[in-house]
């Protein structure tokens, strides 16, 4: 007797708050298909702060705006010293390197999640770009509203979100070929190999109330 959805549920998120090792986050879960079917949905709809993974988006955007012929991959870009910053990556370390190429950009913020280059992507498309990315998409709970590490931005209440449905929805368009050209789809599938190529995806998201 195959297991039911009310039985997959509960079994996902027993096992989602023991690693958790918490019961009071908000979680939120959605398994989906790369067709865009989705199988199990915990508030999958809920906002939340993305961190780090607002940079699916940045990296789509950027790609369709390489499509259009905005940008090249191997343009090199300067890395302006107000985006060094801290946390992850590895950028901010090495003050000698002065520019990268954008493919370069591409691999260091989703392969190490690099603060620094992403903020210099960021500053390359525009807020106002990635997020008409995001509409168009039709990913009405992701907005990118601050750069990395600004606690300012935070502090007044500012900040990056999405849901677990958009990411799954964003998963779907980083490992399909039909939304980007034939020279653009390799950057995607390269940049996202750990994430992409798989027949299913579960995303959880939790912020712990405090």
């Amino acid at each position: 007797m195959e297991p039911t959805n009310a039985h997959l549920e509960g079994q996902i998120l027993a096992l989602a708050r023991q690693r958790l090792k918490a019961d009071g986050v908000g979680l939120s879960l959605c398994l989906m298909e790369p067709c865009g079917n989705e199988l199990l949905s915990i508030g999958a709809g809920q906002t939340k702060p993305s961190a780090s993974t607002i940079e699916l988006a940045i990296l789509l955007a950027l790609l369709e705006q390489v499509d259009a012929g905005r940008h090249r991959l191997h343009e090199r870009i300067a890395i302006t010293p107000a985006n060094r910053v801290g946390g992850t990556g590895v950028l901010h370390g090495l003050p000698s390197v002065a520019q990268l190429t954008l493919s370069e950009l591409c691999r260091l913020m989703m392969v190490v999640s690099d603060n620094t280059a992403t903020n210099q992507l960021i500053d390359l498309l525009g807020f106002g770009a990635i997020n008409q990315y995001l509409q168009v998409a039709g990913l009405g709970h992701s907005a990118l509203c601050r750069k990395m590490m600004d606690s300012e931005a935070q502090k007044a209440g500012r900040d990056n979100t999405t849901c677990a449905r958009d990411l799954c929805l964003l998963m779907a368009r980083l490992q399909r070929a039909d939304s980007l050209s034939a020279a653009s789809y390799p950057v995607s599938a390269e940049n996202g190999e750990n994430c992409a190529a798989r027949s299913l995806w579960l995303i959880g998201l939790c912020r712990v109330d405090t």
